[in-house]
């Protein structure tokens, strides 16, 4: 069941990829002039190239409710870090680029991680319940940190403040 569970993660994930990379193809051949409001969107829904994405994405999320009725959270959502892994030489090769070296090296310290998380993880299906007095540590250091990210957000401006809006604690 682990290995099916692995191996359905891993579909999912390289399905993603694929919604992801010709998702962003498609968006990007959009003149700008036509990429603002219902306008972007009325020539997405008009792109084969979109549709594509759509099922990669809804073929992503059927291989992973599979993979999670299968295996444990703990082993499936990592693997769904593999997108990542995916998603960069397909991005790559569609867009005429070659991978950069820097990009190949992150690629692989992310392979390396995640691995390295999922034998210390030791992925079993464990418990499912948790007291609210289990998730108080949890809560209370997610929540320092999402108030920090809006306090710091509210008085800078430009890239900063975009990153610290789209932390999700």
């Amino acid at each position: 069941m682990i290995v099916l569970a692995a191996g359905l993660a891993l579909l999912s994930a390289a399905l993603f990829a694929v919604a992801a990379a010709a998702q962003q193809r498609a968006a990007a051949q959009v003149p700008d002039d036509r990429a603002r409001g219902l306008g972007l969107i009325r020539v997405l829904v008009r792109r084969p190239l979109w549709w594509v994405g759509t099922g990669g994405d809804l073929g992503g999320f059927a291989a992973q409710a599979a993979a999670l009725g299968l295996g444990s959270l703990m082993l499936v959502q990592p693997l769904l870090v593999t997108t990542l892994l995916f998603a960069l030489p397909l991005s790559t090769w569609w867009s005429g680029r070659r991978l950069s070296r820097p990009d190949a090296a992150w690629a692989l310290t992310l392979s390396a991680a995640l691995a390295l998380f999922v034998v210390v993880a030791e992925p079993t299906a464990g418990v499912d319940r948790a007291t609210p007095l289990q998730w108080l540590p949890a809560g209370v250091v997610l929540g320092a940190l999402l108030l920090g990210c809006l306090a710091v957000a509210a008085v800078r401006r430009g890239t900063l403040r975009a990153v610290l809006l789209a932390v999700k604690p």
